[in-house]
């Protein structure tokens, strides 16, 4: 739900359903995936694109992102909508998103993207962002 990206990678399906505990493998390299920042026309936003896609109503569309018609989860608006602000004060990445937002809605039409860069202070063959 609050999520800014999809998770990618080979999913190695030999290992689900064996006995034993959940397992999940993954071959080689995993990786983020991010579309577009708005959602294509009638299609439900998801991932980044709820940060930036309809604010006015960005709580019932994250809720609505998890639940469907046969499937009602229970979801509480309320603790939705504090975890939410709690993000959006302290979540570097958060902030950055709203920016990219806000540059959306004031671009009419314009191509905007959105990158996340830091300075390297450890070793530069790692990938160090993004960070919990």
């Amino acid at each position: 739900m609050f999520s800014f990206t999809s998770m990618g990678g080979k999913v190695d399906h030999t290992v689900t359903g064996t006995p034993g505990p959940f397992s999940f493998k993954i071959g080689g390299q995993n990786y983020h995936l991010i579309g577009s920042l708005l959602p294509l026309d009638g299609v439900k936003p998801k991932f980044a694109q709820l940060y930036i896609y309809d604010t006015e109503n960005e709580v019932r569309n994250m809720m609505s992102a998890f639940s469907t018609a046969q499937n009602d989860d229970g979801l509480n608006s309320q603790i939705v909508l504090k975890l939410k602000d709690m993000l959006d004060q302290y979540n570097p990445f958060v902030k950055s998103v709203r920016m990219a937002a806000d540059q959306v809605r004031s671009s009419h039409g314009c191509d905007v993207q959105l990158r996340l860069l830091r300075k390297r202070y450890k070793d530069g063959r790692m990938y160090n962002l993004p960070s919990t």
